[in-house]
């Protein structure tokens, strides 16, 4: 009977013992997600109280002259530029590979800043300059990019072939005239206009890492060049304009919308191809993404990082065997009904030595009006409405940019498919049964 007892209350005794230390557990851990919730909270909001682009660390300009400009600098520590969404938070630059940051400048004009390169390849290029320069990997760049090869650049009054070493798709074609565009209208120098040796390290760094601002730069805006407008840079920060929604949203907008939006990208093709100035802008990435409209309704390429530029009008005063012949793009290693614009040697070498060449057409009809883009089934001409004046001449022209029926074929359907998505652009904005007679 006393065994019995005895076992009985051992039985309650462990599983009193049992509770309190579940209750104690439990406690601990609520006491944790308190502490954690309120420590989450005051990080948060510190960081939310803090401009980071006042630190000269977070936006790299401690590596000047190895960086893109100091030319909002001050900007940045009048506190005039500011970070927003979940640009403030820093923990999210864990997944922010590509290095975009979204803000405004005096909390009105929506701007983008960006580093132009991921934390990998600004880490790749600085251990390149340590090893140009024969010192230890890590060390200060600021300095050791004066004894490296980008150096070079300090004792000419003018960029050449050999400082830029074909090292990006603007660069890939270099002319001298091209060169000397770059050179001159490059903003990041001295207030006298001088270009000094810190300018030219910073051009020959931009050069390098990432040339999206040099092409604003010589192609701006105020020019008419579909490009959002340069607006400056602090270390390895540019700042840009942001220009507004990708096109991509607009997919499935009424057919006058879409139409007004694909004759505006068809013209930027054409002027990509064909311009006063002499060069031809020859992207070789073209998606939805790389696009964006603006509140008005006004079509952008934001991405202006992989274009080929080539300087015709020097392609013409050369006159080199063959530089009249029309080259046509092909797809390269691409299967069939897949979107591709992979190049070989030969295309680049076809686009850098000849003056006429239909790569825009078809790669901007390829990529946003075919259906052969896996993210994106629907062209932006999609669903032709069955009482649009011309629409099977329109879908036929479409077809013809994107698998010409006989030699050049595009040379001839791309024109005509401007003018009709033109025109029907104008017939649609000035309202159903105006001007009908032109079809």
């Amino acid at each position: 009977m006393g065994s019995s007892t005895t076992s009985t209350w051992k039985k309650y005794l462990f599983k009193g013992v049992l509770y309190l230390s579940r209750m104690q557990n439990q406690r601990s851990c609520l006491a944790f997600l308190v502490v954690f919730t309120i420590t989450l909270c005051l990080v948060l909001h510190w960081q939310m109280s803090q401009n980071f682009l006042e630190d000269e660390y977070f936006v790299d300009a401690v590596k000047c002259p190895a960086c893109y400009g100091t030319s909002a600098c001050q900007r940045f520590r009048r506190n005039e530029y500011q970070l927003h969404s979940y640009s403030q938070f820093r923990m999210f630059d864990l997944v922010n590979h590509k290095n975009v940051h979204y803000g405004a400048h005096m909390e009105v004009r929506s701007v983008v800043f960006k580093k132009l390169a991921s934390n990998s390849e600004l880490r790749e290029f600085d251990d390149k300059v340590c090893a140009q320069a024969k010192m230890h990997r890590g060390c200060d760049v600021s300095s050791a990019i004066f004894k490296s090869n980008f150096g070079q650049v300090i004792y000419s009054h003018q960029l050449e072939r050999s400082h830029i070493a074909e090292t990006n798709d603007l660069v890939r074609c270099p002319s001298q005239r091209l060169l000397d565009r770059i050179y001159e209208m490059y903003p990041e120098r001295q207030s006298d206009g001088f270009l000094s040796r810190h300018n030219k390290i910073q051009l020959i760094t931009t050069l390098a890492l990432n040339p999206e601002p040099i092409m604003l730069q010589i192609f701006p805006q105020s020019e008419g060049w579909p490009f959002p407008q340069y607006l400056g840079a602090c270390g390895r920060f540019v700042i840009e304009e942001r220009v507004g929604t990708p096109l991509y949203s607009f997919l499935d907008a009424t057919w006058q919308t879409r139409l007004s939006l694909a004759h505006q990208v068809l013209k930027i093709a054409d002027k990509f191809t064909d311009n006063d100035l002499g060069y031809a802008l020859y992207p070789t990435d073209i998606t939805f993404d790389n696009l964006a409209v603006s509140e008005e309704e006004e079509v952008f390429f934001i991405d202006a990082e992989n274009i080929v530029v080539v300087d015709r009008e020097q392609i013409r005063l050369d006159g080199a065997l063959g530089w009249e012949a029309r080259v046509e793009a092909l797809a390269f290693e691409c299967e069939e009904n897949q979107y591709c614009l992979s190049f070989s040697p030969d295309d680049l070498y076809d686009l850098c030595n000849h003056y006429f060449s239909d790569h825009n057409y078809y790669a901007f009809v390829h990529g946003l009006f075919g259906k052969q883009n896996p993210s994106y089934q629907n062209g932006l001409l999609h669903s032709i409405p069955h009482d649009v004046p011309d629409g099977d001449r329109l879908q036929r022209l479409l077809n013809e940019c994107l698998h010409p029926s006989v030699a050049e074929g595009r040379y001839d359907a791309f024109p005509e498919l401007l003018g009709l998505v033109g025109r029907l652009d104008g017939y649609y904005q000035g309202g159903a049964g105006v001007k009908q007679q032109e079809f």
